[in-house]
């Protein structure tokens, strides 16, 4: 038995001790069992048992000190602070048409039903909410005062309704997405708009960062949603669009001739790589290890725009995605291995063992529509050997 289980044990066994109500007992009958009792001093310890009073209208001190009755009061709390919507709604109709008989033909309601409504009302608000005058109703100044409060609570209550109508519909909610710097700034920067306009309850977050960190925030469930290469198992995924290597440079370099580069003879030259956790940092490594070549890095970047923009002014060769903006004044090269591409395809990934809203996959459909028409850098991969493409799979 856990320690949880023998606390309620423990705690059963002393109310049963302690026997018939607490008002009739004598100050002193209610000190023992709070002192001698380790039910008692369990309670004691609790953070709600010195404050807590009893209701007014009981026949109870003001302030008192038996553990049974602040258990009690305790433990039905939360009961006692519900208010029955039904309620509600019988007494804000009954006040506005101004009496229970055209209330309850508004309601559908028998006048017993309602008035036992707002007698349940009355008792748990603790108020007198109606005075009868002669046969009619008129509402007391308490009733007056919370008339207003009541029907702004059913106002709320209604939204809320519609908001999780909304949330079930893929309406609205908070929609978290992952992807490198390139991906946001390149692909779903200009797809927001559109996005936004068509969707106005969905917030979308962008969370920036590696093809590494961004599979273990997916696994970790701290985004919904992330764009990062396919593979290593585990993830749903929509195919979005190959993504090459590509080596940048200025015009003038005399690489720039070329067609594509091989891994061999572009590490000959001074490069500029993305740090360590970037997909296309790991194909270009792993190529490097398989060519049995060691790549002179003259600067490691978290962003393919700073290497880009050290290489106009001509500080080595950037290695970059494809996904990347490219000056006119430069040329990019698509990077081969014995004339094999050096890239993956990304696609749209979530976790399969987390469930996916509903506006999630509306995001997915309309971000694949919009990829097809517009996926960055796709003109700078024509002369790229293609990329064998992945199974799509069965949705």
């Amino acid at each position: 038995m856990g320690s949880q289980e023998v606390g309620k044990l423990k705690l059963s066994q002393f109310l049963v001790r302690l026997g018939g109500r607490c008002p009739n007992r004598s100050s002193r009958q209610r000190e023992r069992h709070n002192r001698d009792s380790d039910a008692g001093e369990l309670l004691r310890r609790a953070p709600w048992f010195n404050s807590v009073r009893l209701p007014m209208g009981t026949s109870c001190a003001a302030e008192f000190s038996c553990v049974e009755c602040k258990y009690r009061l305790n433990y039905h709390a939360e009961s006692a602070t519900m208010i029955n919507l039904r309620s509600l709604r019988t007494f804000v109709m009954t006040a506005e048409m101004g009496g229970l008989g055209r209330a309850c033909t508004r309601l559908n309601l028998s006048q017993p039903a309602a008035s036992r409504q707002i007698q349940a009302l009355e008792a748990e608000l603790g108020v007198a909410l109606f005075e009868h005058i002669g046969r009619g109703l008129r509402l007391t100044s308490h009733g007056e005062d919370l008339l207003q409060r009541s029907r702004q609570l059913l106002t709320l209550s209604e939204l809320l309704t519609e908001h999780a109508q909304a949330l079930r519909s893929g309406q609205t909610g908070t929609l978290k997405v992952g992807a490198t710097p390139q991906i946001i700034a390149n692909l779903i920067a200009p797809f927001l708009p559109g996005q936004r306009r068509d969707h106005p309850g969905v917030d979308v977050q962008l969370i920036e960062g590696g093809d590494s960190q961004q599979r273990t925030r997916l696994e970790r469930g701290e985004v919904h949603l992330t764009i990062m290469p396919l593979g290593g198992g585990g993830a749903s995924y929509r195919l979005l669009a190959p993504v090459h290597a590509l080596a940048v440079m200025l015009k003038t370099h005399p690489l720039a001739r070329c067609k594509v580069i091989e891994v061999s003879e572009l590490t000959k030259h001074p490069l500029l790589l993305l740090q360590r956790g970037y997909g296309s940092r790991a194909w270009f490594d792993a190529e490097c290890e398989s060519a049995q070549v060691k790549p002179p890095v003259l600067v490691e970047s978290t962003t393919a725009h700073t290497l880009t923009e050290l290489a106009a002014v001509g500080h080595g060769i950037a290695v970059v995605p494809s996904t990347s903006v490219v000056r006119d004044t430069l040329r990019a090269v698509p990077i081969v291995h014995r004339g094999t591409s050096v890239g993956r395809w990304v696609g749209v990934c979530w976790n399969p063992r987390r469930g996916l809203p509903s506006y999630a996959k509306l995001f997915v459909d309309e971000l694949l529509a919009h990829a097809k028409r517009a996926f960055p850098g796709s003109a700078l991969i024509k002369r790229a050997p293609p990329l064998p493409k992945p199974s799509e799979p069965a949705t």
